[in-house]
């Protein structure tokens, strides 16, 4: 019976002291890397924490944490921070899965009740480094009408009565390996102003999901949501700025917009009255703005250094609208339409700019001068007659058969793929079965590759 009882409690046990062991470790694995962390900081920062919190089924963190920077020594109280993962062993070791590219499939991080003191002295430097930068007498456009204010800074902000700023901050990452889809989110949520929240979907052409790696994947942007929910800032702003203006709340807005739009006419701005009726529902208490943009396609490097024209990649970005829930139809918009005048001039004074890095010195065709005999001859036939210069055919981006790309290897060239995606560059090299277009992309050169099965139209600059 003895033995019996003994046999018992081992079969019991074991699995405990085994599952308690497991947890232990898990619990200290999670506390070496928030004490690393705390290490990594300190010559920027004192990180302090109450508690561990360690959840086997994929969930670690901290809580009562306290952030105290040593340059000033503000003061950053938080809640809490959180990190959840659908694979419980990634926080085993966390760095060497991400160096490798061995994401879980969905990771997501949660700061919770982090608390900004505007009259920290955090806040007071910031406060005057943007002093500095500002021009004297220059009122942001969205303080228009709001009596002597001239920008919602933070001493604006604190007469609002925003003393302190809590907030949640949260980011996530959603892998879709089937069909290589990476899904990355980020929202913020401020008490008593409001919350937003971005979500990025990235198409990638391989499985190795390395940083090092990411940018030879070939990413393309499919869909992008942008969305903003007012919780209280728009009621305050418009109640203080009647109030420094002296007036009703209506009468504000009403000076408030017509200010707006004669400030964007001076400009040459002529906001359709899709994007107007925007800005207006936008501004009123507990309005919801949600934005998206779905390319067809994706959007790769390519189709930005090969739009050809503001409206074509605004066309190209297929955005989309939602004012507190209801679609509004952005049909009207059309950017050259918009800007005029000095903006349109700027615009076009940019442009020439860059003429000279865009299009080969090659390509600018000057008119070979006549030999003196037959411009003696024609002096004197034509004399008295207004003289016309001498037309040459001009140069332009014409349609190329795949066939004679080899023969225009160094010209300008257009390329429309299948998937609707235009890139404009110089042609580097082409034989045959594949081609490499070089575009300027910032300040530098890339090469992108194509093989023609990909290319539906080729346009040669000739």
């Amino acid at each position: 019976m003895r033995r019996l009882a003994r046999g018992l409690s081992t079969v019991i046990l074991l699995p405990l002291l085994i599952a308690a062991a497991a947890y232990g470790f898990y619990w200290f694995q999670v506390k070496s890397y928030l004490d690393k962390l705390v290490d990594e900081l300190s010559p920027f920062a004192q990180l302090s924490y109450g508690s561990i919190y360690a959840n086997p089924l994929g969930e670690v963190g901290a809580d009562g944490l306290v952030l105290v920077l040593n340059q000033d020594g503000s003061r950053i109280p938080i809640q809490s921070v959180r990190v959840r993962s659908k694979d419980p062993l990634f926080f085993l070791d966390p760095q060497a899965r991400v160096d490798a590219g061995d994401w879980p499939d969905a990771l997501s991080l949660a700061i919770r009740g982090v608390d900004f003191d505007l009259s920290s002295p955090l806040f007071r430097e910031l406060e005057a480094q943007a002093e500095q930068a500002l021009e004297p007498g220059m009122i942001s456009p969205d303080a228009l009408g709001c009596g002597s204010v001239e920008r919602f800074d933070l001493p604006a902000l604190r007469k609002m009565g925003y003393g302190r700023l809590p907030m949640d901050l949260t980011l996530g990452l959603r892998l879709d390996r089937p069909n290589r889809l990476i899904t990355l989110e980020s929202g913020a949520d401020i008490d008593g102003m409001g919350n937003s929240l971005m979500q990025f979907e990235i198409s990638v052409t391989t499985d190795n999901l390395a940083p090092a790696q990411m940018m030879a994947a070939n990413p393309r942007l499919r869909h992008i949501e942008m969305s903003y929910q007012d919780s209280g800032y728009n009621l305050r702003r418009n109640s203080f700025c009647a109030k420094e203006a002296g007036v009703e709340v209506a009468l504000y807005r009403q000076r408030h917009e017509a200010l707006l739009q004669q400030w964007l006419a001076d400009l040459g701005v002529h906001l359709p009255a899709s994007l107007w009726s925007l800005y207006q529902g936008a501004s009123q208490p507990r309005a919801n703005l949600l934005f998206t943009m779905d390319p067809p396609g994706g959007l790769g490097a390519e189709v930005l250094t090969g739009s050809g024209s503001p409206q074509y990649l605004f066309e190209r970005l297929n955005i989309g609208a939602k004012l507190n829930g209801k679609r509004v139809a952005l049909d009207d918009v059309n950017l050259e339409q918009m800007f005029s005048g000095q903006a349109l001039q700027r615009a076009l004074e940019d442009v020439e700019a860059t003429t000279e890095e865009i299009v080969p010195e090659a390509l600018v065709e000057v008119p070979e001068p006549l030999p003196p005999a037959l411009e003696s001859a024609d002096d004197e036939l034509l004399r008295g007659m207004p003289k016309r210069k001498a037309e040459t055919a001009a140069k332009s981006y014409k349609p190329t058969r795949l066939a004679d790309l080899n023969a225009m290897v160094g010209r300008p060239v257009r390329i429309y793929t299948d998937l609707g995606n235009r890139m404009e560059g110089k042609l580097v090299a082409a034989n045959g079965s594949r081609l490499r277009v070089e575009s300027r992309v910032d300040k530098g050169l890339v090469q992108y590759p194509l093989d023609y099965a990909q290319v539906r139209r080729v346009e040669v600059y000739r």
